[in-house]
């Protein structure tokens, strides 16, 4: 898919995903609540909650993968939010939507999703 066509697109995030925030950074948090999960963490002694801390600018896009905004509006709060500072903007922005795609924790969508 050509970047062009990718800013086009309308980012869901995964509604079994939970997140919590604090004030202008988002974690992520994965319980690992399934009986295969259980039976790893007891085994391998991980921990049963994970927890991943967003940074400003992945706070905000995970804000807006609603399904309802489209990249290149994500693209354009995240300039007007941070400026020089965000920049190269567009390269990191696709970047972070395609590993978080490629995570399952978003899903990419063509047409935005109804109300």
């Amino acid at each position: 898919m050509s970047q062009e066509n990718f800013f086009e697109l309308y980012p869901v995030r995964n509604s079994d995903i939970a997140w919590e925030a604090d004030q202008s950074r988002l974690t992520l948090v994965f319980k690992r609540d399934r009986l295969v999960d259980k039976l790893l963490c007891a085994l391998f002694k991980t921990p049963a909650v994970i927890r991943v801390e967003l940074d400003e600018m992945g706070s905000l896009a995970w804000l807006h993968c609603d399904g309802k905004t489209q990249v290149h509006a994500m693209l354009g709060e995240m300039r007007r939010t941070f400026g020089q500072a965000g920049e190269p903007a567009p390269e990191r922005l696709l970047v972070f939507l395609n590993t978080l795609r490629e995570k399952g924790w978003i899903k990419i969508e063509k047409e935005a999703a109804r109300a």
